[in-house]
């Protein structure tokens, strides 16, 4: 099995108990890329997918990286989801077999309704300073009011025409002027 095609992840792993009261140094490392990344689509923790080929090669890069930064590492943290622990295993293959942990709590918040959705469709509700609740909660709720605008078979062509109307009817009932 070469570096690329690791698929087996450490059969144990360090409790998160053990661990030192007193890290000397803490590097955040993102994992590889996914499908949906590469798509330039959302991808949140609610879906758990492996890395690409792409992903396994930017986990050897990284892990080849650390080796000549001369980067001792004792420990490796991950989130359960497939794309960490394999990004994780590579990685720790590479610069020696160190343990690996993993932590649930790491793991990227559910992207729920906008998992998959493109990020363009979805930068200007958080561009607008909403968080990513909030903004998927618009989202639903633009998506819900312009289906009730257009009538069945709304689809994304008739949005230009539709979210103008919608976005009177809210301002309106908010008493924003326009």
């Amino acid at each position: 099995m070469n570096e690329l095609t690791c698929r087996q992840y450490p059969e144990t792993h360090t409790d998160m108990d053990q661990l030192p009261d007193q890290l000397s140094s803490f590097y955040f490392v993102r994992h590889g890329a996914t499908k949906p990344n590469l798509d330039g689509v959302r991808c949140g923790g609610d879906l758990d997918l492996p890395l690409t080929e792409l992903g396994r090669a930017q986990a050897l890069a990284t892990a080849h990286q650390i080796r000549a930064m001369g980067i001792e590492v004792g420990l490796i943290l991950c989130s359960s989801l497939q794309r960490t622990r394999e990004h994780a295993a590579i990685v720790s293959r590479v610069i020696g077999n160190v343990p690996i942990a993993i932590d649930p709590m790491l793991g990227e918040r559910h992207m729920g309704e906008w998992n998959l959705r493109s990020v363009k469709d979805t930068e200007g509700l958080l561009a607008q300073g909403m968080n990513a609740f909030d903004a998927a909660s618009a989202g639903v709720w633009m998506h819900g009011e312009a289906g009730a605008e257009a009538g069945p078979g709304l689809i994304a062509e008739d949005l230009p025409e539709v979210l103008p109307a919608v976005t009177r009817r809210l301002y309106d009932e908010l008493g924003i002027e326009y």
